[in-house]
């Protein structure tokens, strides 16, 4: 499955500005120092156009594709992928997903995401030959599990604001959303994710989902309070006043290991929520009153 939308963002001039700058003084060190290697370029360089020169590797926009799979094992493991091309001039990155081996390593599974540096030859190669290198070893679950290791400490952080049960209810959603965000924080990498869900993963319960919601509710009467001490003083305050204010209030339910951090966007759209509330008041105060 493949949904697109088109970039709406630009990378700022100062990046592009830097990274034709910086591409440019590498080429000319590796033409022989032309110009004086690291210094300045000779004529005929300034334009980037000279035959030869190494091509940018980012775009002007950013590539929003994106590619999106899903699937399942018999045993109840479930997996999303989503990947975009992103900043990069290609797609470099490859992936492998088997949800499911077969023969003796029918309840094993093999996921991973190939980054490609500079090309995609190498990721490419991997994808289609590092599973039945391991296969063939005769040695497949101890690099499995090698790898599985290596694969938990990898993704740590991935989506370390979202509850667990959360995820697993709807992998293919928050795949894409993550993968939608990247760019948008400053990412110009190609960017590609694999959420994994195992069967004993937590399951959503009306318990959790109540307590969740009185945390949101606790959060954005805060936000209002804070929001209104801090407007007493006649100026608008920022956001970073009011999560400074925020974070020395004791706040009881939050995600264990999560903290404050874990509710950011809950608490961002209450702030611009009571933005918008106090410019629709301060509007109305300075409309002039109807005559009739």
């Amino acid at each position: 499955m493949r949904t697109s939308r088109k970039g709406s963002v630009e990378m700022p001039a100062f990046v592009r500005q830097l990274v034709k700058e910086t591409e440019k003084r590498v080429t000319s060190f590796f033409k022989g120092g032309r110009g004086g290697g690291a210094g300045e370029l000779s004529e005929g360089e300034e334009g980037g156009e000279e035959e030869g020169v190494i091509p940018s590797p980012y775009l002007d926009r950013p590539v929003l594709d994106k590619h999106m799979q899903e699937g399942c094992a018999s045993w109840g493991l479930t997996y999303a992928l989503a990947s975009m091309q992103g900043w990069r001039a290609h797609m470099e990155d490859f992936h492998n997903c088997f949800p499911q081996l077969g023969g003796e390593l029918a309840h094993w599974g093999f996921f991973a995401v190939y980054d490609g540096h500079a090309g995609s030859v190498v990721a490419q190669h991997c994808s289609r030959n590092l599973l039945d290198h391991i296969l063939g070893t005769g040695e497949q679950q101890a690099v499995l599990q090698t790898a599985g290791r290596l694969s938990r400490y990898k993704s740590r952080g991935v989506l370390e604001d979202q509850y667990p049960a959360e995820i697993c209810s709807n992998l293919p959603q928050h795949t894409s959303l993550k993968v939608s965000s990247m760019p948008k924080q400053g990412s110009l990498d190609n960017i590609s994710i694999i959420l994994v869900c195992f069967p004993a993963a937590p399951q959503l319960s009306p318990e959790a989902l109540h307590q969740e919601a009185e945390l949101e509710d606790f959060l954005e009467s805060k936000v209002a309070e804070i929001f209104e001490e801090l407007s007493a003083t006649g100026d608008e305050p920022d956001l970073l006043s009011v999560l400074t204010v925020l974070a020395s209030t004791v706040i009881p339910g939050l995600p264990p290991g999560g903290g404050l951090q874990s509710k950011r966007n809950c608490i961002i759209s209450a702030y611009y929520q009571q933005k918008e509330v106090r410019r629709s008041r301060l509007a109305q105060e300075l409309s002039p009153t109807d005559a009739n």
